[in-house]
């Protein structure tokens, strides 16, 4: 079941967890994560909490994340990393054509590139919007 809970809007305030988007079981410290979460302003939301999530979907907003964060996502996916995850959209300001490589590519050539699992047991698709990454799996049968 879902439950709908409004997000923090930009401010300066120390964020309240209570305020999170979240599906399936919470727990404020996420010592058990939900299956999906939507955050739309995560820029309290690092690297560390996203390479220790569980979640089948992410979706994060505002975010703080980078080119350089990115890289290190999906090539823990592409490792076997995040076995759950099915969908992954991160907004942020600070992925930019600005040269920094992903997966040793540009921006543009990541543009509905189709990756594979290091063991091929999944692929995924990448969109790049502006200043946006999404990634939707799939698990071959």
């Amino acid at each position: 079941m879902d439950q709908k809970i409004n997000t923090c809007s930009g401010t300066r305030y120390p964020v309240n967890l209570d305020w999170l988007s979240i599906s399936g079981s919470y727990h404020p410290v996420f010592a058990s994560w939900p299956q999906k979460i939507y955050i739309m302003n995560s820029a309290w939301f690092t690297l560390e909490h996203l390479l220790g999530c569980t979640c089948t979907t992410i979706t994060l907003g505002c975010s703080h994340l980078e080119n350089k964060d990115m890289d290190v996502i999906l090539r823990k996916w592409k490792a076997g990393g995040f076995p759950n995850l099915e969908y992954l959209q991160v907004d942020s300001q600070f992925i930019t054509n600005n040269g920094t490589m992903i997966l040793g590519m540009s921006l543009l050539e990541l543009q509905e590139k189709v990756l594979h699992t290091d063991d091929g047991l999944k692929k995924a698709t990448l969109r790049m919007r502006s200043q946006s990454i999404e990634m939707s799996v799939i698990r071959y049968e």
